[in-house]
């Protein structure tokens, strides 16, 4: 029996980029993000002003895909998710997001954290995201051509940014 669940945390936790998807009036927008997972809580930093930042603005049903770039077809394997993201909404949820994030990408704790070099250029103007992934699918070609199983993970709306 294939393990969903740890095939899934096991690739989120090789991978650092999220294709995150959102729409607005304008249509659907997809977004490179680096990010760093807490179980199936995707944490990520964006400009508020972004397209995708202002999609989500207080909250805002999502998708998004985790994968790399292959040579061989037999090689693919990844994530499409959906979910719900937001704003971080507490400094104790900020502390959170900021610790396992840094853990994820030291490198930016020189912007990400105050009193580091670039935070008052560019850190300032950042604001901490959760993504409660609430379902996910998983391709793996190594599992079989065309292997996609699917993993319910939690509720279909939830208190991403505020938990």
């Amino acid at each position: 029996m294939v393990d969903v669940r740890a095939l899934a945390l096991d690739l989120l936790a090789r991978r650092r980029v999220l294709i995150l998807s959102t729409a607005d009036r304008e249509g659907p927008w997809a977004a490179p993000v680096f990010f760093a997972a807490d179980g199936f809580r995707l944490y990520f930093v964006s400009d508020p002003a972004t397209r995708h930042g202002r999609a989500i603005g207080g909250g805002a049903t999502v998708a998004g895909a985790v994968t790399a770039d292959f040579e061989r077809w037999q090689d693919i394997e990844g994530l499409q998710l959906e979910g719900f993201a937001a704003p971080v909404g507490s400094a104790e949820h900020e502390a959170r997001a900021r610790a396992v994030y840094l853990a994820r990408f030291p490198f930016a704790a020189e912007f990400l954290s105050p009193g580091g070099p670039l935070y008052e250029r560019a850190g300032r103007k950042v604001a901490w995201y959760a993504l409660d992934v609430r379902r996910l699918w998983l391709t793996d070609n190594r599992l079989g051509f065309g292997t996609r199983l699917c993993l319910e993970v939690g509720p279909a709306t939830g208190p991403a940014g505020g938990a």
